[in-house]
């Protein structure tokens, strides 16, 4: 495990300390940043784990499934997020 700095300590202590994710999907056809989809952001919790031992790097994203008029969802056809994709990106 990597040992803190003494300034990276000071940061966590304090609680100003802030974390920022960017999640792109690509389903083949386009890519879209769910974090700033139509105006939205719909990522609701973001965690991940990682070890010096492992290759692998895992993340567990949850988002909205639906905000406003908008779903993510491929079987809401009505969304124009699913009906017309291009024309929102």
């Amino acid at each position: 495990m990597r040992t803190m700095s003494t300034q990276e300590s000071t940061v966590w202590a304090n609680g100003s300390m802030s974390i920022r994710v960017r999640v792109i999907v690509n389903d083949g056809v386009s890519s879209r940043e769910l974090n700033d989809l139509v105006g939205h952001d719909w990522i609701k919790s973001v965690s991940y784990s990682d070890s010096i031992e492992d290759t692998l790097a895992t993340a567990n994203i949850k988002c909205f499934s639906h905000l406003g008029n908008y779903a993510l969802s491929p079987w809401m056809s009505t969304s124009s997020i699913n009906s017309s994709p291009n024309d929102i990106l």
